[in-house]
């Protein structure tokens, strides 16, 4: 047996553990050095590799749409107070053992105060449920020509529904409502670090130092 043909048969046995027979008889009936028909074999599979991953791509964009569009994107409503509102706040931070007419009554204070508080909800469509929120309040300024300033506040979605892109979803809406509507030079945010990857990905940066002082109740 000739160097040759030793090294074409060596690098069959490499392409036949590299590709399937298909595509090995494809190339064969090609002709040409086993390096040529090795570097086909490689693109060959480097081409597969990215369709799959296209699709696969693709398949999980679409299982996210359908996800999200199964949920309702609106204004906080008073009769969400009796959704699920409460219960959800409480998955972020302490809201206390309230009745549900102090619930009321600060969401009617709120309404009487318009161009202030947006708060929004995503609500599951089957059950009426509210499955996420977020709050943007605005500041009028004396600075910056007496411009507006927006801060979000109050993000969470609830535990059973998570990764929908609810969050995000909620987060550009009111980021989008604070440039457009209210004219706000910034929008400011505060979180935990280990949720700053996520805000990152949604245009916010890291910017100076939080200072708090909280007071007894």
């Amino acid at each position: 047996m000739t160097s040759v043909q030793s090294i074409k048969r060596t690098s069959i046995a490499a392409l036949e553990s590299l590709s399937g027979q298909s595509d090995l008889r494809t190339l064969r009936l090609q002709g040409g050095c086993a390096r040529t028909r090795l570097q086909l074999v490689l693109a060959l599979r480097h081409a597969k590799r990215h369709a799959l991953r296209t699709l696969l791509e693709r398949t999980t964009l679409k299982q996210r749409m359908d996800e999200t569009a199964s949920y309702e994107v609106r204004e906080l409503c008073e009769t969400d107070l009796e959704h699920g509102f409460p219960e959800l706040l409480a998955q972020l931070t302490q809201t206390g053992t309230l009745p549900l007419s102090f619930w009321r009554e600060r969401y009617r204070l709120r309404q009487q105060l318009p161009g202030t508080y947006v708060t929004l909800v995503a609500v599951e469509s089957a059950t009426k449920r509210v499955t996420a929120t977020a709050t943007l309040l605005i500041e009028y300024k004396f600075t910056r020509s007496c411009g507006q300033a927006g801060h979000i506040e109050d993000v969470v979605v609830d535990a059973a529904h998570r990764r929908r892109n609810l969050g995000s979803r909620l987060v550009r809406e009111l980021c989008a409502r604070a440039r457009d509507q209210f004219k706000c030079y910034k929008v400011t945010l505060d979180c935990v670090e280990e949720n700053e990857a996520f805000y990152a990905k949604l245009g916010l940066e890291r910017k100076g130092l939080q200072m708090v002082r909280y007071f007894p109740t």
